[in-house]
């Protein structure tokens, strides 16, 4: 007959050691479940050995516009396709094709390149027609922006001798120089009204984020850390932006209530940039979790809660 070992009564105080040995468990849990729950929620969007980088959503949220640069160090733009979960390759008929923005509402481009003569250029690409034409090529300028209704557009320009923002106004031909000094300062994006723009800067030893106000002439911090602040997006309400903070190699998307100054980060570990904000609260960024550069997608809606 097999031996059986008597039970034991359970006393009170085995009781307070089982609650004690629970929390400690479901802590253990909640602390190796945590990051599972955040990066459950991000979605790898191409998988290539090419370096993505700068995707831009369409304003129905169909397609996302980003440059892609394969091992001859070429880049191209390129457009995936959200419904379908493909690629579509942009022949623009030009050739180091990067850094492109839509115009909203259209289905109109703008990017830069290098001209005939090789100096970087910006041009516009329309998507329906396949027609390229140049926009701003008297002088070296790169990241164009167009305002919504696509009537300005902002950019960088070394016109001055070295980096500044500047805006073309294409009802007039009239460009305004918005920021002046030795420094670098670039990657320029709109507010939805026109009368502001942000942009990144190292005038304090690193690059930053400021706010510029057109009207006004006055330029003031957004964003300023000893560690790398750039890529910003601007949520569609105006009321988040995200951006890409870190040393290099080592960066994290963050989002921040511009009413509170709360943050979040939404990434937390490999080297995460360029983000961009949907209209229904997804952020598309660039990751090299696979070891390279590739775009990924997260859905913020929940995650905005916790900077309330």
């Amino acid at each position: 007959m097999k031996n059986f070992k008597k039970a034991l009564p359970l006393t009170s105080g085995m009781f307070n050691q089982i609650d004690f040995n629970m929390k400690r468990l479901l802590i253990l849990i909640f602390y190796i479940a945590a990051p599972i729950l955040v990066i459950g929620q991000i979605n790898q969007i191409t998988y290539n050995d090419a370096q993505n980088y700068h995707p831009k959503w369409s304003l129905d949220k169909n397609f996302i516009l980003y440059t892609s640069m394969d091992t001859s160090n070429q880049p191209a733009l390129k457009l995936f396709d959200i419904k379908k979960d493909s690629i579509i390759d942009i022949n623009t008929g030009k050739k180091g094709d990067h850094y492109a923005n839509w115009i909203a509402g259209t289905k109109r481009i703008l990017f830069d390149c290098e001209d005939e003569s090789g100096k970087p250029s910006i041009w516009e690409f329309n998507l329906e027609n396949m027609q390229t034409k140049k926009i701003i090529g008297d002088q070296i300028c790169f990241h164009p922006c167009p305002l919504h209704d696509g009537r300005k557009i902002a950019y960088t320009s070394f016109k001055t001798g070295n980096p500044d923002i500047f805006v073309l106004d294409l009802n007039t031909n009239k460009i305004e120089q918005l920021t002046f000094n030795q420094d670098t300062d670039h990657h320029p994006i709109w507010l939805i009204d026109g009368k502001k723009i942000i942009f990144e800067s190292d005038s304090a030893g690193n690059f930053d984020i400021y706010e510029c106000d057109i009207i006004e002439k006055k330029i003031k911090p957004l964003i300023v850390t000893p560690e790398f602040d750039g890529h910003v997006c601007l949520s569609p309400d105006e009321r988040y932006l995200a951006y890409s903070h870190g040393p290099a190699g080592m960066r994290n998307i963050v989002i921040k209530n511009l009413h509170n100054g709360r943050e979040y980060f939404i990434t937390k570990e490999y080297d995460n940039s360029w983000p961009d904000w949907s209209s229904d609260n997804k952020i598309v960024f660039v990751s090299n979790r696979e070891g390279n550069m590739n775009l990924y997608m997260i859905d913020i809606s929940d995650l905005l809660k916790e900077i309330e």
